[in-house]
């Protein structure tokens, strides 16, 4: 029988790592076609987009699940987020399970019905078939050796798994050129899809007519194929178990108990009377979808810290970017034309807003006030135990994701009080002085992997990190502020500010060196701009920023031209992150480590005269996220007249 053997493939394709490159271009496809699936069946587009996020977002997730180790998985009961440090394989079996789970819990929420769900099922064949063509380049899945039958075989170069494999079982010399050729698995698993998709496309009409049916037939179609499929796959490729049972894999174990469950489900529909047309659209629900745009944007940076590689991270972007953007610009419609009062806070501030002065009809322009505030934080970040040895800045050494050096992941919350002295300066009633005082008091935690506490250097480190998980973080810092916020016949938005944090205790944000806070830190904020229209803001361990992990913030602002909200929005830098190299500037050597950016959104909401609600995010979607929601009231002193 004839073999053919495939020449030695491309790692890289235009600087891009080809799985990474293939695995967007993968979702990408995916993602279009579900796009167009909405459009074509006449879906609302935001729950639409809400369960395209939240499905997607559940199968990412679920690839790294499944292949968790059981301190993985302790993590998560015992310390709320998954993972004991380190990047972990992928399986796509996993992502299966974890995406049905969630496709069918967010179809019945936001009130789709199983045509919604049979959408999902072509675009999740052609979009494995393209990412499929990244595992062939990089050689991961790999299959077991070319023998002399029928196949079609590939070769690896050094430093490819295949090749470290083959090395490793004697197979292969340390010096070859490249490694034996193996079984282009990848290739088969890609040929599989295409077929599914081919047939999903030839039974589109018999299918319409059964509403829920062709997810679970491409599923079930899938697994059966990959069952076989494991056949020609090493072992040394598998991320979902070791060894054999009765002659099977673990994995094909897990795929013919898959494939029983969904022959029966496919069975059960198929019995059923075909209708002439889908279920109705859904209505769009506006609370619903706030509440799950909240947990989409939370739990992936704060159960699963440190999970998610750069072809991931731009994935959940892309996915979250549109239904942020969406939600945003709803509520912020609804904040402009209906005003509403929520009832929680009404029933808090009823009492102390019915206590405030009357205005009187000589008070034209504003008197002095003081300014109460009280708000709550959480965030997380990855710490590393050494700082990494720095390269020339010319160096053509590749970065790497921070988190694949040995670390440690880091969990803070807290709250903070603040009381602010407002002084009108100035003629125009539009210039003020705020003399600030905040008191921040909260917990951050420290998980450590005992596999990696023997390899510290520093007894004292290793002492502390056994002998304790957590640590008190307290803060005063003071601050004076000037701001020029615009108003009639006065179009400039001019604030900048200045403070301190006094309390060495108030953040352990260190890149390295594990438990070691930070010291006294200054902090400002500048802004200037056209009044309510549009300003640029600059800020560095500005009030709470300063906390837990010290963040400096650049982005613009905004008010739409009125005063009841506000948004700012930009790029955010963490301590955590820092890329400082070994002359302590980075000027003249970097760092071998990145994270990608962070980015973050503060919302400003005058609900009432004297009452203003703040809320605020950050993540980078990889080893950063931060949150916060808090209140202020002011209270007039007195007034001021001419």
């Amino acid at each position: 029988m004839l073999s053919l053997i495939l020449p030695k493939l491309p790692t890289v394709l235009a600087g891009w790592p080809a799985y990474s490159l293939f695995y967007l271009l993968g979702f990408g496809l995916a993602g279009g076609l579900l796009l167009w699936e909405g459009r074509r069946r006449v879906f609302p587009l935001r729950p639409w987009l809400l369960l395209v996020a939240g499905t997607v977002l559940a199968l990412i997730a679920g690839t790294r699940l499944i292949v968790g180790s059981p301190a993985d998985w302790q993590a998560l009961f015992s310390l709320g987020h998954w993972g004991a440090g380190g990047l972990v394989g992928r399986s796509v079996l996993g992502g299966m399970l974890a995406a049905l789970l969630a496709l069918a819990g967010l179809r019945r929420l936001l009130g789709f019905g199983r045509d919604a769900a049979d959408a999902f099922a072509l675009p999740f064949a052609l979009g494995l078939a393209v990412q499929g063509v990244g595992c062939l380049l990089a050689g991961c899945c790999f299959g077991e050796l070319l023998g002399s039958g029928p196949g079609l075989g590939v070769v690896y170069g050094p430093g490819s798994e295949v090749f470290r494999a083959q090395v490793a079982q004697g197979l292969l010399a340390a010096t070859a050129a490249h490694s034996l050729p193996v079984h282009a698995a990848q290739l088969y698993q890609m040929l599989l899809c295409l077929g599914i998709g081919g047939g999903l496309l030839a039974g589109r009409m018999w299918l319409a007519r059964r509403p829920g049916l062709a997810l679970p037939v491409a599923f079930g179609l899938y697994a059966a194929g990959r069952f076989g499929l494991e056949f020609l796959r090493d072992p040394l490729g598998d991320v979902v178990g070791a060894g054999q049972w009765l002659g099977l894999k673990p994995v094909q174990w897990g795929l013919l108990v898959a494939v029983l469950a969904l022959a029966a489900l496919v069975a059960g529909r198929v019995r059923r009377p075909p209708i002439a047309a889908p279920a109705a659209a859904p209505l769009d629900q506006p609370l619903p979808n706030l509440g799950l745009v909240l947990l989409m944007l939370v739990l992936p940076p704060v159960l699963l810290p440190g999970s998610f590689d750069l072809g991931e991270t731009l994935v959940l972007r892309a996915l979250l970017l549109p239904v942020v953007v969406l939600e945003a610009a709803r509520w912020l419609r609804v904040l402009r034309r209906a005003r509403p009062l929520p009832a929680l806070l009404l029933l808090l501030s009823i009492g102390l807003m019915s206590q405030a002065p009357a205005p009187t009809a000589g008070a034209e322009k504003p008197g002095p006030s003081l300014t109460f505030g009280l708000s709550g934080l959480t965030g997380s970040s990855y710490q590393l135990y050494y700082p990494p040895s720095s390269s020339c800045s010319g160096s053509s050494i590749p970065q790497k994701n921070i988190k694949e050096f040995d670390g440690y992941h880091q969990r803070f919350t807290g709250a903070m009080g603040s009381a602010v002295y407002n002084l009108p300066v100035g003629d125009n009633g539009h210039n003020t002085l705020h003399f600030g005082l905040n008191a921040f008091l909260g917990r951050t935690s420290f998980d450590p992997p005992a596999v990696r506490l023997a390899t510290l250097n520093n007894p004292d480190t290793l002492v502390m990190l056994e002998q304790a998980s957590a640590r008190t973080l307290y803060d005063i810092n003071p601050n004076v502020e000037f701001a020029a916020l615009g108003g009639p016949g006065h179009r400039l938005h001019l604030r900048f500010g200045m403070g301190a944090h006094l309390s060495t205790q108030y953040a352990f944000d260190y890149v390295s060196q594990p438990l070691l806070s930070r010291k006294i830190e200054p902090s400002m904020v500048f802004e200037v701009g056209y009044r309510n229209i549009i300003w640029t803001h600059g800020s560095a361990m500005y009030g709470s920023d300063g906390v837990g992990n010290g963040t400096v913030r650049l982005g613009l602002g905004t008010s739409f031209g009125g005063t009841k909200v506000t948004l700012l929005a930009g790029q955010a830098f963490s301590n955590s992150n820092g890329q400082l190299g070994g002359d302590g500037y980075g000027l003249l050597s970097r760092a071998p480590y990145d994270a990608p950016a962070s980015g973050f959104a503060e919302v400003r909401w005058q609900a009432a005269p004297a009452w203003l609600v703040e809320s605020s995010a950050l993540s980078n979607f990889n080893d950063v996220s931060r949150i916060s929601l808090g209140a202020r009231y002011n209270l007039p002193l007195a007034g001021r007249t001419k």
